[in-house]
């Protein structure tokens, strides 16, 4: 702001980034319903695009905006089929050029929304989510148009959002977007605050399919001392140790030293007998857990393969068919689990120590395994020393690009599986660093 002996010169004393101030000025009360001011779409020119990979240009937004207000309606968490379930109106909107984002005002009924409100009064973030249909997407490397995620091409279904040697992000645009709706959610998809979903149409037969059902979103992120907070003792120790194993895996994808490839040539993909699952799965979900935690003591780290068929007790899938796929889904797990849903994974006792006295069987089997299958310091270090005196060559580890399934039960048993570890480690190995960089170290072999 230029200065002069006056003072500041008022002609600069102008908020240039301000939309909707007039608007907003002349509006008056509406009975039994509070005006919200909420940000509703990022410009992808701006922002990129959301984390479900889905963009949204400035032209677009600049030129439908006014389609939310025509629309008109708010609701819950994207139950939006029925107008009678609507919590409110869309009153305005306006497209922000210098901020490069769709600004719009809710009127949100008192009753309805009563808790959001007082949530909001209280100093929590109002989380909100729009709703669109597109008649395709656009892959933003090869410009192939997919009128439905059946359809999308080999960048939007298996690197959806990473960014390429050349600096290009991998997504899809969404052409001329018919908004209708905005939702209340509790965790919207944008990290940054600005929350927006897509909710992609299929016009053959009107069906509605939203986005998170395919990539499923984080939301608003909040920092994890906060969340601590919200939680028990217990999960506090979990989500500790969940961002130790997501920082190993940043580590391990930036720089794979000589002692991870040692390591890793020393986590067998598998090792269970079938006499050993038999033992375990003798007496169903009991002998099941007290295998676990007979394992977890003895610092016995299960491999994928291995876990499946544990757990795989009433033959729901086949091990072989779908330990592959499950196995794509590894890499970077553990950082999802932190930015999807922190609490959930780190509330859920899964795999948690069940006490009591172990059967005799139980208990041999599991000290039978510890020479091929255990992480402490004893059995492992013989493994690498070992290998090392043999000179057994290193393990050759790739790091290679990630790839996302949208089947529920490959994403259900990867995560299941990394679970699985992170209570392994919460139980039994919180203070081994070799444990804790192998339990990542196996997902990248």
């Amino acid at each position: 702001m230029p200065i002069s002996s006056r003072g500041i010169d008022q002609g600069w004393e102008v908020k240039t980034a301000a939309v909707l101030t007039k608007e907003i000025a002349d509006l008056r009360p509406l009975k039994g319903y509070t005006h919200v001011h909420v940000l509703a779409v990022g410009d992808t020119e701006k922002y990129g695009a959301n984390r479900n990979g889905d963009g949204f240009s400035g032209y677009w937004n600049a030129k439908n905006h006014v389609k939310f207000v025509k629309s008109g309606r708010v609701h819950k968490n994207h139950k939006n089929k029925d107008p009678a379930t609507a919590v409110g109106q869309i009153k305005l909107s306006a497209h922000n050029p210098n901020m490069g984002r769709i600004e719009l005002v809710m009127a949100l009924d008192n009753n309805k929304c009563a808790q959001e409100l007082s949530d909001y009064e209280a100093g929590r973030d109002l989380g909100v989510s729009m709703g669109c249909r597109v008649a395709y997407d656009v892959c933003s490397i090869c410009e192939h148009k997919a009128p439905n995620p059946s359809q999308y091409c080999v960048h939007a279904k298996t690197a959806m959002g990473r960014i390429l040697e050349d600096g290009r992000q991998v997504y899809v645009d969404n052409p001329d977007p018919d908004y209708f709706e905005q939702s209340l959610v509790g965790r919207p998809a944008d990290r940054c605050g600005y929350a927006f979903r897509k909710v992609a149409e299929d016009l053959s037969d009107g069906r509605i399919v939203s986005s998170v059902d395919l990539f499923k979103s984080a939301g608003l992120w909040v920092p994890h001392h906060i969340l601590a907070e919200e939680m028990t003792k217990k999960a506090q120790c979990r989500l500790s140790i969940l961002q130790k194993l997501a920082e190993i895996e940043k580590e391990i994808e930036t720089t794979l030293t000589p002692v991870d490839s040692r390591l890793a040539d020393n986590l067998p993909d598998e090792a269970l007998s079938d006499d050993d699952i038999a033992i375990a799965q003798s007496k169903g979900e009991d002998s099941l857990e007290q295998t676990f935690d007979a394992m977890g003591k003895a610092k016995v780290m299960l491999p994928l393969r291995d876990f499946l068929k544990l757990i795989n007790r009433n033959g729901h899938f086949d091990v072989e068919d779908v330990a592959p796929a499950v196995s794509q889904q590894l890499p970077g797990c553990f950082g999802r689990m932190l930015d999807d849903d922190p609490i959930g994974a780190c509330e859920n006792g899964l795999f948690d120590s069940s006490g009591g006295v172990l059967p005799q069987s139980i208990s041999r089997m599991v000290n039978g395994l510890i020479p091929s299958l255990g992480m402490g310091s004893g059995p492992l270090g013989r493994r690498v020393s070992i290998t090392i005196i043999r000179s057994k060559p290193e393990n050759k580890m790739a790091c290679v690009p990630k790839v996302y399934d949208s089947d529920p039960v490959i994403k259900g048993l990867a995560n299941l599986y990394a679970g699985y570890k992170l209570s392994f480690i919460t139980n039994h190995g919180d203070d081994d660093p070799v444990l804790t960089r192998a339990a990542v170290l196996h997902h990248y072999r």
